[in-house]
């Protein structure tokens, strides 16, 4: 992570999981070995999260009745392997938990209503609290999941279950938050500097 890139505020906020999931292996190993452990870990989530696309798209038929299974595979494979993914997984980055933790949210919540379940409900919500701490974009996986119970008009109990886990994470972003002020901040004091 890199706090204080030039242009930057000093105080640089950052989703908190995953700093909180690296920090063991830190306290344990050297920083190579650590860094080693959770590059490599890295690789395992995005491989497991390109299997669990390939087996939704596969179950729901995304490319149609007449393709093949494979050609779904060959697709999710091409992209899993295109030099811009490759080179996110040689560096240790949350985007491969996060994809994981994406793919897990959208797989186990694109069911229809009788599949649903207290638990269930309660997992998808968690797990889209998980995404959102682990990158604030997962934001969205929130909103999608807001529509998707919309559209397969999902009980309120179960509605619920999905949000208040996505509540409690955007609860826990007052960092995030801050960041936004100390960006102004800066921006107001650089120009009066200008002046």
């Amino acid at each position: 992570m890199y706090p204080n890139l030039p242009g930057t505020p000093a105080a640089i906020h950052f989703p908190p999981l995953f700093p909180l999931l690296l920090a063991p292996l830190f306290g344990i190993w050297s920083p190579a070995v650590a860094g080693a452990i959770g590059r490599a870990l890295g690789i395992v989530c995005f491989a497991l999260a390109c299997r669990l696309i390939v087996r939704h798209a596969v179950s729901l038929r995304l490319l149609g009745d007449d393709v093949a299974p494979w050609v779904t595979e060959v697709l999710v494979a091409s992209v899993a392997f295109a030099i811009p993914i490759l080179s996110i997984l040689g560096v240790l980055l949350s985007e491969p938990a996060f994809t994981l933790t994406l793919a897990l949210t959208l797989g186990l919540g694109d069911h229809p209503a009788a599949d649903w379940s207290g638990g269930r409900a309660w997992g998808v919500g968690l797990l889209a609290a998980a995404a959102l701490l682990l990158r604030s974009v997962g934001v969205a996986a929130l909103a999608g999941l807001l529509v998707v119970a919309w559209r397969i008009r999902l009980p309120r109990r179960h509605v619920l279950a999905l949000v208040v886990p996505g509540v409690l994470g955007l609860v826990m972003m007052p960092g995030w938050l801050q960041t936004l002020g100390d960006r102004i901040a800066v921006a107001s004091v650089r120009a009066s500097q200008a002046r």
